[in-house]
């Protein structure tokens, strides 16, 4: 009856180390294949800011063409970000850049709801607005604002792209690294190890003692038939 009741305990310590092991390897999956935060990139210091991480995490890498073309656009908008733009201009960055031109329209709309389709570029190049607690702008110099924010985030990701995948590596091995060195996941898998040793030596000693009794008992048995 003891030796019974050992046996169900061993099995349910054994049961209950499958279970911690598959809940570790969930654990483990998820933790693993998590989203890489901001603050995970910038603490193995890499200068990432919103706009680098918002660029790395949404499109990653841009091919050689379009890389030209940021480069090219920045070189238009750049200097004329706060002092405006003349009507030639904006026809050259919409030729260059169609998404800028479409983007200083659907601002302009936005503004002007009831507005004719038909919108002038010197309607475009002369409209001002103002946000909340913030100075009047012209609205294509709002736009460029948006546009090089993302396009110099393009070009510092291109720049280091080879560091950053070395440091993503870094990132994953050391969450692996400090998963397997939980406090917590060593310490129930420690105490489920104590707890089969010592139900298994207790099985041990109750099965010896059984035999040794058992042997007893025949030799004693066999004693009082032979006389």
């Amino acid at each position: 009856m003891i030796e019974t009741s050992l046996v169900r305990d061993l099995a349910v310590i054994a049961w209950k180390r499958i279970r911690l092991e598959k809940l570790q390897n969930d654990y483990f999956v998820k933790k693993s294949n998590s989203p890489i935060t901001m603050e995970e990139l910038i603490g193995t210091g890499l200068k990432f800011n919103k706009e680098r991480y918002d660029f790395w995490v949404k499109e990653y890498r841009l091919e050689e063409g379009q890389l030209q073309n940021v480069k090219d656009t920045l070189d238009l908008i750049k200097p004329n970000m706060l002092v405006g733009i003349t009507e030639a201009q904006l026809l050259e960055i919409k030729t260059l850049n169609p998404p800028i031109y479409s983007t200083i329209v659907d601002f302009y709309q936005r503004i002007h709801p009831l507005a004719l389709p038909d919108i002038s570029d010197l309607d475009l190049v002369k409209m001002t607005f103002k946000s909340p607690n913030q100075p009047e702008q012209l609205i294509t110099s709002i736009v460029f604002d948006q546009y090089t924010a993302h396009y110099e985030a393009s070009l510092w990701f291109n720049k280091h792209e080879d560091k950053i995948h070395e440091m993503v590596m870094q990132i994953k091995q050391e969450r692996i690294l400090n998963i397997m060195q939980s406090d917590i996941t060593r310490r129930a898998d420690d105490d489920l190890s104590r707890s089969f040793v010592r139900a298994l030596s207790e099985y041990r000693k109750h099965h010896q003692w059984r035999m040794r009794h058992r042997v007893v008992n025949v030799d004693e048995e066999d004693d009082h038939k032979s006389k």
